[in-house]
């Protein structure tokens, strides 16, 4: 069976140089086995995602020479398949309502700056009454005590305790709309996707899409937890903190085949110096021993990029 990788942007912001060094790696782990790259627009919040960073992000891809196959999905044109699947997970009662809000969670846990909230079930035994207009309601997915198996290309097996990290996650928010969590994994098997190269910080995210898979009886795809790109401050780069845009950097004169070249580089790979997306025609992952799927880097960062100053 040809394998099939993704990228999958969410257009609220320009993209990063750590987004190049995430779909870089996506896109050379697919084509190296000659496989198909499909694009996914992540586009669930309509208050933060636009068409301008839509066609922002559709330049940098081009102008990286990242190409894809067939048309672009866009979530937001979606609902109707996710409304389906949702109403089967909820005729099974895998699923209840919530009206929570994360105000409500807090007050009851009580938790540490920065812990991530453990929903601690209060609406897990309700009756609710969904049909009233009176307010609005989430679905979360009944989530059993025990640990979910995370299989990685790079490092060894990983298990979560979904129940003990987060508890009956989101599935379809109080502002009706589906959450990432749910979407995402829906749209993965729908566009067949087997090669998910994504970072690290997002080993919580496919525990979770796994445990739903199980539900479904989707198959995982093979899954790769990059290591995160630092900026000098040590903090992961992020729109929200202004990190170094694909286009800031190619309108000072930075070149694609610079953050190509750097990209290679900063895993390990040999450099041969600023090159064509496609100069990596043998490329395979690292072995274990040279990779660093547990840890972060800092740089380099390639010339004319902001965070290198």
């Amino acid at each position: 069976m040809k394998s099939v990788g993704r990228l999958a942007p969410s257009p609220t912001g320009a993209l990063h140089l750590g987004h190049a060094f995430a779909f870089l790696h996506a896109w050379w782990t697919t084509r190296s086995q000659g496989g198909r790259v499909v694009l996914r627009m992540e586009d669930l919040d309509p208050e933060r995602c636009t068409l301008e960073f839509e066609r922002g992000i559709l330049l940098d891809l081009e102008w990286l020479g990242l190409d894809w196959d067939g048309p672009v999905l866009r979530q937001s044109e979606q609902f109707p398949r996710y409304r389906e699947v949702l109403a089967d997970l909820a005729s099974r009662d895998l699923t209840y309502a919530c009206r929570c809000s994360r105000r409500d969670i807090r007050l009851v846990l009580a938790p540490h700056p920065g812990d991530e909230l453990r929903y601690p079930g209060t609406c897990s035994e309700l009756d609710l009454n969904t049909s009233s207009n009176e307010e609005s309601y989430g679905q979360r997915l009944r989530v059993q005590a025990g640990s979910v198996l995370l299989q990685d290309r790079v490092q060894a097996p990983l298990e979560a305790e979904i129940a003990q990290e987060c508890g009956d996650f989101l599935l379809w928010t109080k502002a009706d709309l589906p959450s990432y969590q749910f979407a995402v994994t829906l749209d993965d098997h729908y566009q067949g996707v087997t090669e998910v190269v994504r970072g690290r910080d997002l080993l919580p995210s496919t525990a979770r899409q796994n445990l739903l898979r199980q539900h479904l009886n989707y198959p995982n795809p093979s899954t790769v937890h990059l290591g995160m790109i630092l900026d000098r401050q040590g903090q992961r780069l992020a729109k929200r903190t202004g990190a170094s845009s694909i286009a800031g950097f190619r309108e000072a004169g930075g070149q694609a085949g610079e953050l190509v070249d750097w990209a290679a580089q900063i895993a390990g790979l040999e450099s041969r110096g600023p090159a064509p997306v496609d100069y990596l025609p043998d490329y395979t992952l690292p072995p274990k021993e040279d990779w660093w799927p547990s840890q972060a880097s800092a740089g380099p960062f390639p010339p004319n990029s902001t965070q290198d100053q």
